[in-house]
C-alpha cells in the first residue's frame, strides 16, 4: 500500500501543475457570474436558487436577466405548474461554466487523446478514488 500512496503523492502534483489554468486568463465572467453558473449543473427553480444563494428573489431575477441577455441561461416554466420557473444553462452557459474551472480543458483533452482507448478507464479510476476519499 505504501508504494501506491507514494505513487499517488507523486502523480497528483504532476497532474495538477500540467493541467492548471494559470491565473489571469480572461473568461469574461464576473465572480458573481461564476458563482451563479456553478450552481446550475442541472435545472433549478429560481426560488430555490435564491434561497440557496441567500439573495433576494428580485436580485436574482436581475442577474438572471443579464445572463439571459448574454445567452448563458434560459428560464423555463415548469410543465404542469406554469407558476414555477426553472433556470437552465444554454450551450454557451455550459461552455462558460466548464471554462471557469481550475484545470485547462484543452490540456485535459490533449492528455485524454494521448491515452487513447485507455482514457475512459483512467477517468473511471480517478472518479472511484475521488469517491473513496469523500
Amino acid at each position: 500500500m505504501d508504494d501506491l500512496v507514494e505513487r499517488i503523492q507523486t502523480a497528483y502534483p504532476r497532474i495538477w501543475h500540467a493541467a492548471y489554468r494559470h491565473p489571469g486568463r480572461e473568461t469574461g465572467l464576473s465572480e458573481r457570474d461564476q458563482r451563479l453558473l456553478s450552481h446550475l449543473a442541472s435545472p433549478v427553480e429560481t426560488r430555490d436558487l435564491a434561497e440557496h444563494l441567500a439573495i433576494a428573489p428580485s436580485t436574482l431575477s436581475e442577474h438572471l436577466a443579464d445572463l439571459e441577455r448574454r445567452g448563458l441561461v434560459a428560464r423555463e416554466r415548469v410543465e404542469g405548474d406554469r407558476r414555477r420557473v426553472v433556470v437552465v444553462l444554454t450551450a454557451a452557459g455550459r461552455a462558460a461554466r466548464a471554462d471557469q474551472g481550475p484545470l485547462d480543458p484543452q490540456r485535459l483533452v490533449g492528455a485524454l487523446e494521448r491515452l487513447g482507448p485507455d482514457a475512459p478507464g483512467v477517468v473511471a479510476a480517478l472518479e472511484r478514488l475521488a469517491e473513496a476519499l469523500a
